[in-house]
C-alpha cells in the first residue's frame, strides 16, 4: 500500500516537516492465522515435583 504525503511535526522543536509518500507492508490474515490468535490459550499445568534447589556455592569471596 502506499501512504499519501502529508504534515507532519518535529516533537522537538514543533516545526512543521513535510512527511513524504512511501510504500507500507500489507497482508489479509489466513483462515488459519486467525484461527490461532483467537483460540483459547491451554490450561497449564503445575509441575509434579516441587523445585529442589541447586548446591550451596559456599562463601561469597570480596
Amino acid at each position: 500500500r502506499q501512504r499519501e504525503p502529508r504534515k507532519g511535526r518535529n516533537p522537538k522543536t514543533g516545526d512543521r516537516v513535510d512527511v513524504p509518500p512511501k510504500k507500507v507492508p500489507y497482508f489479509k490474515p489466513g483462515k488459519e492465522l486467525k484461527e490461532l490468535i483467537n483460540r483459547e490459550p491451554a490450561p497449564v499445568d503445575p509441575p509434579l515435583t516441587p523445585s529442589i534447589p541447586g548446591p550451596d556455592p559456599g562463601p561469597t569471596r570480596y
